[in-house]
């Protein structure tokens, strides 16, 4: 059976196609590097390739004030997509319907399900969850976040399913390696041995 188009009316558990560009994060940046990767992959692959792609990465989305989209992971291939001007567009499923609810209710609630992150790029937080940007192309740039990512793609540290493993060991990662060389490569070896310390050992994923 076809996926829907989103659509506001919506329910809980529907499965649908959105485009990325109506998407409201639910986080104040990416990791760039990690985008970069994502939508050069995406390139590399033709449009039945792409497809098949996507529709196994359906992305958590929650219906909000007014009827706005809010996708609450997959930030990383969504943003991927608009950078690599991809003809597909994201899977998604929804996993809450609040378009009733205000805004400082919607955000309240949000927060007791853990999805959304309320420190921004340079790691400074909690903050209001309404200052989160209102567009994916609007997420700046967090360099911790890419390392973060660069760890786990070094088999450094265990994919968890927990929210926003990635941005904890980002916080982490702000506090042992303060200073970075901005060598990408060399920032992320450095990472990779820091993150088997056992100072790391209530992080998700901590390996030893």
């Amino acid at each position: 059976m076809p996926k829907l188009d989103y659509a506001p009316h919506l329910e809980e558990g529907d499965s649908c196609r959105v485009s990325p560009d109506i998407l409201h994060p639910t986080q104040f940046g990416v990791g760039m590097e990690e985008v970069r990767w994502r939508a050069a992959k995406l390139q590399r692959m033709d449009k039945v390739e792409r497809h098949e792609y996507l529709v196994a990465r359906e992305a958590p989305l929650v219906i909000g004030p007014h009827g706005r989209p809010y996708i609450v992971d997959r930030h990383h291939l969504a943003r991927a997509m608009l950078d690599a001007s991809s003809d597909n567009r994201l899977h998604g499923r929804i996993v809450a319907a609040w378009g009733v609810l205000d805004v400082p209710t919607f955000w309240t609630r949000m927060q007791t399900h853990d999805w959304v992150w309320r420190y921004d790029v340079n790691g400074h937080g909690p903050r209001p969850a309404e200052e989160i940007p209102d567009s994916l192309r609007a997420l700046g740039d967090d360099y911790y976040r890419s390392l973060a990512w660069a760890i786990r793609e070094r088999d450094a540290v265990d994919k968890v399913d927990v929210p926003f493993a990635e941005f904890h060991w980002a916080l982490w990662l702000r506090e042992v390696m303060p200073h970075p060389t901005g060598h990408f490569e060399a920032d992320a070896a450095a990472c990779a041995v820091l993150a088997r310390e056992s100072a790391a050992h209530d992080l998700p994923g901590w390996r030893g």
